[in-house]
Order: structure tokens, then C-alpha cells, then sequence
């Protein structure tokens, strides 16, 4: 009985089979069916593993086109709305946004009261803020009141100060990730409707 120093066991100059042991060393201890089992079933998973990514690659092109094709139809349909219709979708983006940006309302808040509580944090934007905002909304809502084209100019503009201070209080990495998130997710019945 000799020692294997790369097995570290004691092994028979003859295997149990009536060869050497210079035999296996020679086939690697392996027959020929074998490695033909391991070959057929390698190419087997590296088939399968590359049918899988190339699905997976499609179905991420789909959704981010999909979504891509969602938002410029968002935008189309927002160009034919009316002056009512452009402040209570304005007015949902921009609650979307304050959220955000970290200020969410509170169970049964109304919108006037939320408008209140937070309006000290977007001050800086002059004369017409989250509050004038929330108020053109109620008006234009829940009264018979048609916003002028200034008023909805007025809005979109406060919309995309408050897209320039998201982007810079997420930073431009995470911002433009959850941009590309968002194109995924686009098609899904949105999460807050015009309250």
C-alpha cells in the first residue's frame, strides 16, 4: 500500500478493477461515456443559461419602450387637455414631488391643511407657492372656476422648480435612476390620483 501525497490516503498499486494506477491517471478516472454525459449536459445549462439572458435582455428593452411609449402618449394627451384639466394634473405632479422630497400628507389631512403645514418649506420660490397652488386646485376642482393660460403656465413652471430641487436633493445619479425606474413602472395605474 502506497501513500497518494496529492490525496493524502493510502491507495493498492491495483484498483478494485484489475488496472493500475497509472490507468486512471491516464483517463483522469473517468470513462468516455462520462465526460460525454458532463460535455452534453454543460451545453445543456450554458444554452439554457444564455436563452435565459437573452429573455431577460428583451423583456427589459420591451418595458423600458413601453414606458417610453407611455409617456410620450402622457404627453400628448396633457397637450389636449383643458386649462382645468392642465392645474389638477399639474397640482398631482407637484404633490408627487413634494413626496418626494420627503413631506407626505398625513392620514385625513385635507389639501389645505397639508398645503399649510408645509408651505414654509418652498418659500423660496416667490409670490406663488405650494399654498396659491393648492388653492388655483380647490377652485378648479371642487368649484366652477376655469384657470386662466397664465395660471397654468404659473403652475407648470413651479412644477419644474420643484423637479430642479428634487433632482438636486437626490442628487443626479439617483434622480436619473429613478427616472429609468419610473419608465418601467409608467403603464401602472398612478399612485395618487387628483385627490
Amino acid at each position: 500500500i502506497e501513500t497518494d501525497p496529492n490525496i493524502g490516503r493510502s491507495r493498492d498499486r491495483e484498483s478494485a478493477d484489475g488496472r493500475d494506477e497509472t490507468a486512471d491517471n491516464d483517463t483522469g478516472g473517468t470513462s468516455d461515456v462520462d465526460n460525454t454525459d458532463n460535455q452534453d449536459f454543460s451545453l445543456g445549462s450554458t444554452s439554457f443559461a444564455f436563452l435565459s439572458l437573452v429573455m431577460i435582455t428583451l423583456f427589459i428593452v420591451w418595458k423600458f419602450f413601453r414606458g417610453l411609449n407611455f409617456e410620450r402618449n402622457k404627453r400628448r394627451s396633457y397637450a389636449n387637455l383643458d386649462n382645468k384639466g392642465k392645474v389638477l394634473y399639474q397640482y398631482n405632479v407637484m404633490t408627487q414631488l413634494i413626496e418626494k422630497l420627503g413631506y407626505e400628507p398625513n392620514p385625513g389631512e385635507t389639501h389645505f391643511e397639508y398645503s399649510y403645514r408645509i408651505a414654509h418649506k418652498f418659500h423660496e420660490f416667490g409670490k406663488f407657492g405650494f399654498k396659491e397652488a393648492t388653492q388655483l386646485f380647490v377652485k378648479s376642482k371642487y368649484g366652477d372656476y376655469c384657470p386662466s393660460s397664465e395660471e397654468v403656465d404659473t403652475m407648470e413652471g413651479y412644477c419644474a422648480r420643484l423637479e430642479l430641487q428634487l433632482k438636486r436633493h437626490l442628487g443626479l445619479l439617483q434622480y436619473s435612476l429613478e427616472r429609468l425606474v419610473s419608465l418601467f413602472n409608467s403603464p401602472k395605474t398612478s399612485k395618487h390620483s387628483s385627490k
